[in-house]
């Protein structure tokens, strides 16, 4: 029983070998609890207990819950082993597993874990903090969004610039369109993580003076984003 409130009972089959048993429970509050063994019947009904022990179901939560490629992470993680080494791997679609950051919990089994997602395809991204002494896994998930980088940021009309995308879908070709008026600048394809190499393309000509927007857009996933160019 934990605080009065049973949680588990076992029949009594054979005195050896010994049997592991378990059983999961929750409290409604921090601070002290009450854990008790109690026979269920009467008389001498000699029990013995061994390396009992109580684990805290390990937790996992991402801040950001959104965000796009190369950006840095915190992780708190929860239900670990006091002092014992944690390790935080990401994962996205079709990858396996990548250590992205480390801590060191502390007493109460707790830890933040800072991390860098990698270029990764559009949608899920998997995290999960594992512990190097009790081997406990706990797992998250990030939603990652595209992203667009122009170089350089200024220009003029007929000029050149440099784009480069992240957070698309594995293997989509992604269209790049200047916003007004509307030109097809060019399309390329993105690699398996997600990113696509570097597209030049030429700032229209009847692209009017000051901040103008560049949208990519991948066909497959319709995932979208935009940058901003300002015409000199």
């Amino acid at each position: 029983m934990v605080d009065g409130q049973v949680i588990g009972t076992w029949a009594l089959v054979s005195d050896m070998p010994f049997t592991l048993q378990t059983t999961p429970f929750t409290v409604g509050y921090g601070g002290l609890h009450t854990v008790k063994f109690a026979g269920t019947v009467s008389g001498d009904h000699t029990a013995f207990f061994s390396g009992v022990s109580i684990n805290a179901a390990s937790t996992l939560t991402v801040s950001p819950a959104s965000g796009v490629p190369d950006i840095s992470a915190a992780v708190s993680a929860g239900g670990f082993a006091p002092f014992e080494g944690i390790t935080l791997c990401g994962y996205g679609y079709g990858s396996t597993p990548a250590a992205i950051g480390a801590a060191t919990a502390g007493a109460s089994g707790n830890a933040v874990v800072f991390g860098r997602i990698l270029q990764t395809p559009f949608g899920a991204y998997g995290l999960q903090a594992v512990g190097s002494i009790s081997g406990a896994v706990a797992s998250g998930i990030m939603s990652i969004s595209p992203e667009l980088v122009v170089s350089p940021k200024t220009g003029t009309n007929g000029g050149n610039v440099t784009a480069i995308g992240l957070g698309f879908a594995a293997g989509e070709v992604v269209s790049l369109t200047w916003l007004s008026p509307s030109t097809l600048l060019g399309s390329s394809k993105a690699y398996d993580n997600g990113t696509f190499p570097a597209l030049t393309v030429a700032i229209p000509a009847g692209a009017p003076v000051g901040t103008n927007t560049v949208i990519a857009t991948g066909r497959t996933s319709g995932a979208s984003t935009a940058a901003q160019i300002t015409v000199q």
